[in-house]
């Protein structure tokens, strides 16, 4: 605990967020304390914006705005979003038309573990950081990492000797 409170890290834990209110807190906390990366966690329990919207067309206008927010205030803006059980973006794929980098954190499959030559390099990596979409770099890229689950922490795999 006491390297996390060194380390500036301030959660805010705000009932009934809108984008209007995050991006009051924002303003402050990079004014504040020169903020330098907001992680919204999540996206989909966001309020929505007006309630005659449908759920993709509220979550295309959240990103949005979370977008702008990252251009005006110069900061980097992580939202953090749930995957359908089959991978699959939950809500709105138009969210991911909006955003520069969607990463993907997914269990490495069996089958990938026993055949994949290039995994046998690693030792015991256990899920694949994906890149899905990267604006300005390559996309499909997957890369093995070890994840604690219980702890909620991730390392590079290890390559073997």
């Amino acid at each position: 605990y006491n390297r996390l409170a060194k380390s500036g890290f301030y959660p805010i834990s705000v009932p009934n967020l809108t984008p209007a209110k995050l991006e009051i807190l924002a303003r402050k906390g990079k004014m504040q304390h020169d903020v330098r990366l907001l992680i919204l966690d999540y996206v989909g329990r966001m309020e929505k914006i007006t309630p005659d919207m449908q759920e993709w067309q509220v979550l295309e206008q959240i990103i949005k705005t979370q977008k702008m927010l990252a251009q005006n205030l110069q900061i980097a803006v992580m939202c953090l979003v749930q995957l359908n059980p089959d991978g699959t973006l939950q809500g709105a794929k138009r969210m991911k038309n909006e955003c520069d980098l969607m990463l993907k954190l997914s269990p490495i499959p069996r089958e990938d573990l026993v055949e994949d030559e290039e995994l046998k390099k690693y030792v015991n990596p256990n899920y694949y950081i994906y890149i899905e979409k990267n604006r300005d770099g390559r996309s499909g890229v997957r890369i093995p990492i070890q994840f604690d689950l219980q702890k909620q922490t991730m390392k590079d795999a290890e390559r073997m000797a």
